[in-house]
């Protein structure tokens, strides 16, 4: 992953936070170290929460917009769920990159039960 997104990585989550991100992952020239400062653009692959389809036209856009203003730079945005080219879709997993991943996202990852996370959330705030 190019400095530039690790130098902003606190503000990329902030970002994600904001608009809602499931998950946000940095792939081709940004990732895989052929990466032009002068000249190149960053590929993200985004995935928002399939809870509130509603608002993802303006979570979509504002995040590239957000993104595009942070970076100084053109960005491409991609939902997974946009890749249909099985080609695209190998050379997209061989370089992707976590850069953000929500702590809903997190959690959902564990496979824990309710019960388990209401216990401790109440151990945490005893």
């Amino acid at each position: 992953m190019i400095a530039l997104i690790e130098q902003h990585r606190s503000e990329v989550a902030a970002l994600c936070s904001r608009f809602g991100v499931q998950s946000l992952e940095v792939f081709g020239l940004a990732a895989d170290g052929a990466f032009d400062p002068t000249h190149s653009h960053i590929d993200f692959l985004v995935e928002f929460p399939q809870d509130d389809a509603g608002s993802l036209f303006d979570r979509y856009f504002g995040l590239q917009e957000a993104l595009e203003q942070l970076f100084a730079r053109k960005i491409d945005l991609v939902t997974a769920s946009a890749l249909e080219n099985p080609d695209v879709i190998a050379a997209v997993n061989q370089s992707r990159q976590t850069v953000y991943v929500s702590a809903r996202a997190k959690l959902a990852g564990l496979n824990l039960k309710d019960t388990d996370v209401a216990d401790a959330v109440a151990w945490v705030r005893k």
